[in-house]
């Protein structure tokens, strides 16, 4: 059985409003004018699965405003004004599976937020006001699988802030203000698969920044303010597969600076200032597929000729995206099709070498 009262003009949700209706499976109040719920207001639903109040006005959850649902799955308060959520406000839940904030104006969440969620498998909490996520926060959610908290302004995330979810596969922090300061808080995350970190401020990648996320296979780092990478700053990822650091601050990729990463398929440097590559920056990725340097200012000179040896010796060869820039006779030629003939320097005195 399935109610829709989205796109009215209700206001509020008195107790026991929809008392009787035993067999009430899905409920749909989206698009009202819904400012309040009162304490008991879904009493007498007890086979409801799902629940959508989206695009209203809530601007506060106060404790027990859902309970009695203990059969619900999916809750959806996105795109309302929600500033607060009363500790114990999603008690009595403990088979929801989904809930979404996102699209809200929370400026803090807590331990206490989500207490009583055992069986929350994803959370989504873009688009708010939270610039910093504390230690433990959310602690309890251990069958936690997606978490995702992009456009926040975020600009700091304590150490140990993922205690105690230590199931989370995607994790997605894009389009913050996080800085350097911030890796050591994955550490634990033993079971995280992807890693999205796109449109924040990092500036540079430490030694050993992702130790303890060993399963990690996809970072994305793009459209940062990456100048640096230090060597061994991938340690500890030997399943990564993807890695993304494109339309960052580089300019130049040192030796030993993706050392480790033997299942790299995809590395993506395009639109960076990229004018060097240290001999051997890429040894030690035989999976590696694809080696994105497209929109880089190469110079294609003798110091390269290593990479295509590189390339040349892999089996299979990978696939090498990229135009020079320098020298002028090198200009705008695609690096597929230069051979190591073609990479070379000149002396002094004219000579090719």
């Amino acid at each position: 059985m399935y109610k829709w009262l989205n796109s009215n003009e209700l206001r509020n949700i008195s107790r026991s409003a929809f008392s009787g209706l035993t067999q009430l499976r899905s409920l749909n109040l989206e698009n009202n004018l819904i400012e309040s719920i009162h304490a008991g207001a879904f009493n007498g639903l007890p086979n409801l699965r799902g629940l959508r109040l989206n695009s209203n006005e809530l601007r506060n959850i106060s404790r027990s405003a859902f309970s009695g649902l203990t059969q619900l799955r999916s809750l959806d308060l996105s795109k309302n004004s929600i500033e607060s959520i009363h500790g114990g406000a999603f008690e009595g839940m403990p088979n929801l599976g989904a809930l979404y904030l996102n699209d809200n104006r929370l400026i803090y969440i807590s331990r206490a937020t989500f207490s009583g969620l055992t069986q929350l498998n994803s959370l989504f909490l873009d688009g708010n006001l939270l610039r910093n996520i504390s230690r433990a926060t959310f602690s309890g959610l251990t069958r936690l699988r997606t978490l995702c908290a992009t456009n926040n302004g975020l600009e700091s995330i304590d150490e140990g802030a993922f205690e105690g979810v230590p199931n989370i596969l995607l994790l997605d922090l894009g389009f913050n203000r996080l800085r350097n300061n911030s890796l050591a808080s994955f550490k634990g995350l033993t079971q995280l698969r992807t890693l999205d970190l796109y449109n924040n401020t990092f500036e540079s990648i430490a030694d050993g920044g992702f130790e303890g996320v060993p399963n990690l296979s996809s970072l994305n780092f793009g459209n940062n303010l990456i100048e640096s990478i230090h060597a061994g700053a991938f340690n500890g990822l030997p399943n990564l597969g993807d890695l993304l650091l494109n339309s960052n601050e580089l300019r130049n990729i040192s030796r030993a600076a993706f050392s480790g990463l033997t299942q790299l398929r995809l590395l993506d440097l395009s639109k960076n200032s990229i004018e060097s590559i240290h001999d051997g920056a890429f040894e030690g990725m035989p999976n590696l597929g694809t080696l994105d340097l497209a929109s880089n200012p190469l110079i294609c000179d003798c110091h390269l000729q290593w990479l295509k040896k590189t390339v040349q010796s892999g089996q299979p060869q990978p696939k090498v995206i990229g135009v020079c820039s320098q020298p002028a006779h090198m200009k705008g030629r695609d690096l597929a099709n230069v051979t190591q003939a073609d990479l070379t320097c000149r002396t002094q005195t004219g000579a090719a070498f």
